[in-house]
């Protein structure tokens, strides 16, 4: 564990993440696990330090990511070619897929999202970090998702995480397109990102219908409800300016 006690107005107590080859991240996991996520990313040269008020100021409702790149603030700092570390913009994003994913995936983040696939630390350690797992186990056999592996195949994408061979199915039936089949990566980029969105909404929610029947519709529930509604009148505003 690092002492962070000499760095002033930063209370936190960092955690590590391998991001492999023995290469570390350092970073803060602050604030309720199960609320809205803010990721705040440092620039060039700096490390969490720099959005310590910040994480101060929303730690109490927000859960707060906050990594240090390699090579930064308390991350390993490799140097020498067997760790075979390149500091290039792709690198960089790889290393906070992996990061996200990880923390997406934890054992205690499995307990909070799905308390009855995961009643126990034992069974979602099981699944803890392994996202393919985890999505075989979860969407697998039901959803449309017959084959194995289609769990992880048709997983959620897109703006509205369109999810399951069903869906996709009757997604490409509609467009004439068989993409979001052959290639459903797609739908994580822009266009067919927006397209599902889209057919989505308007094939499986009411007309008109308030925020919250729509959040029910959409996600069988009211989770993330609050952040929704701010969302919604920021939007509204915008469009009324």
């Amino acid at each position: 564990m690092i002492d962070t006690s000499n760095f002033p107005d930063y209370p936190f107590t960092p955690k590590r993440f391998d991001r492999g080859d023995g290469i570390h991240m350092s970073y803060l996991d602050e604030g309720p696990a199960d609320g809205p996520v803010v990721l705040m990313l440092h620039g060039n040269p700096s490390w969490s330090y720099y959005w310590r008020k910040l994480v101060l100021g929303l730690r109490d409702r927000y859960r707060c990511i906050v990594p240090d790149h390699v090579g930064m603030g308390l991350s390993d700092k490799p140097h020498d070619r067997k760790q075979r570390y390149t500091y290039t913009l792709k690198w960089r994003v790889e290393d906070l897929t992996r990061l996200v994913e990880n923390l997406n995936y934890s054992a205690e983040r499995l307990m909070v999202v799905w308390p009855a696939r995961f009643p126990t630390y034992a069974k979602a350690q099981q699944f803890a970090g392994n996202p393919e797992k985890l999505a075989n186990e979860v969407y697998g056999g039901r959803m449309g998702n017959d084959s194995p592996g289609d769990g992880w195949r048709f997983r959620g994408r897109g703006p509205i995480q369109l999810t399951g061979r069903y869906n996709y199915t009757q997604f490409a039936t509609a467009t004439d397109d068989d993409t979001p089949l052959t290639t459903p990566g797609l739908l994580c980029e822009p266009v067919y990102g927006a397209l599902s969105a889209c057919w989505y909404f308007v094939t499986r929610t009411t007309p008109r219908a308030d925020i919250e029947t729509v959040t029910r519709e959409v996600n069988g529930g009211l989770h993330g409800l609050a952040d929704r509604r701010r969302r919604y009148e920021r939007a509204r505003t915008a469009l009324e300016a």
